[in-house]
């Protein structure tokens, strides 16, 4: 048991996963009896835990990799997170925030070649990020406005770590 318990402990230690993910990778190599017993014994420590998996993925999602609320319910859909649990998870996703973040600095660049070619490109780059329709007409919008006036005093090109 220590052996899977271990087995277990390393893949936790690289990032969170979901329940789901850690019974397919360790199932790979252990018998599924050890596999249940392993897992419950982790669920029990808090070590599984979905729902802190999927706020985690949410959060990590939005600040460092931003993409649309679309794309990462489908992630943690492929994760196994249930859908009630990734519903929740995302009632406070902020995706005009995480699309702003996803596309300031290539907006930065594309200012100056017009506004076609601004709204054409800007706008390529949210839709393959997984961005609705309407926050990607609202994102490209508003920084062309932002971004092509440089006498606004609003500018806000808040680059977040």
């Amino acid at each position: 048991m220590s052996d899977i318990l271990n087995a277990a402990l390393r893949l936790l230690s690289y990032r969170p996963r979901s329940e789901s993910e850690l019974r397919k990778r360790l199932s790979k190599t252990f018998a599924i009896h050890l596999v249940d017993d392993a897992i419950d014994q982790l669920k029990s420590q808090g070590l599984i835990d979905d729902v802190a998996f999927a706020t985690f993925w949410s959060r990590n999602r939005q600040k460092y990799r931003p993409k649309g609320a679309a794309t990462v319910r489908w992630e943690l859909l492929n994760m196994g997170v249930s859908g009630e649990t990734i519903q929740s998870t995302l009632e406070d996703f902020d995706e005009g925030s995480a699309a702003r973040l996803a596309v300031i600095r290539v907006a930065e660049r594309l200012v100056t070649q017009g506004q076609k070619v601004f709204e054409r490109k800007v706008g390529g780059h949210l839709r393959r990020r997984g961005f609705a329709s309407a926050t990607v007409r609202g994102t490209v919008e508003q920084l062309w406005r932002e971004l092509s006036d440089p006498s606004d005093s609003n500018i806000s090109t808040q680059h977040y770590d």
